[in-house]
């Protein structure tokens, strides 16, 4: 099964990234933007794993505190002839050590995972192509600072329309 850690969005948040979708949408020839369930803040990738239960046993024994994430703005990776756009979260402290965290629990079991740069963000489009001269600066966004109270355990899917995810376990923050 392929696995991640990751902390759930509020309502409040998706709705907000679903108007800046549509915004994003009419400046673009193509794009597929991220199911509203599917939006999320990947803490950890971690891949594939036979079965969950090490993992579940080493992040239910870690003290892991509730988490304030304040959004950046709009940024994207570009790649050759399409871009992924994603909103940017501030890299606070806390946020960074909440991922040192939950590395070091997967370290203590020997557990493979991701070991990429953590730059934290929510994908919200995928394969975009904007009209020429469009920049993600042109887009406001209004979103206030959001407690994150727990931390899930998702099973990810790939198929023909993307991914789907099902939570294995949710952990709640301190």
């Amino acid at each position: 099964m392929r696995v991640f850690l990751a902390l759930d969005i509020s309502e409040n948040w998706k709705r907000e990234i679903f108007e800046v979708q549509n915004q994003l949408l009419k400046k673009a020839f193509r794009a597929r933007p991220i199911a509203r369930e599917n939006l999320h803040l990947t803490m950890q990738f971690i891949g594939d794993i036979s079965d969950p239960v090490s993992l579940i046993h080493v992040l239910d024994e870690l003290p892991l505190n509730g988490i304030k994430l304040l959004p950046r703005g709009l940024a994207s990776f570009k790649r050759p002839r399409e871009e992924l756009v994603y909103l940017e979260l501030e890299e606070t402290r806390e946020l960074l050590e909440f991922n040192k965290q939950v590395r070091r629990a997967l370290d203590s079991i020997g557990q493979v995972y991701d070991k990429k740069k953590f730059l934290p963000h929510i994908s919200i489009m995928r394969g975009v192509e904007f009209e020429e001269g469009f920049s993600l600066e042109q887009v406001d966004i209004n979103l206030d600072s959001l407690e994150v109270k727990s931390l899930k355990l998702y099973e990810s899917k790939l198929g023909p329309r993307g991914a789907s995810y099902r939570v294995i376990k949710s952990f709640d923050l301190i």
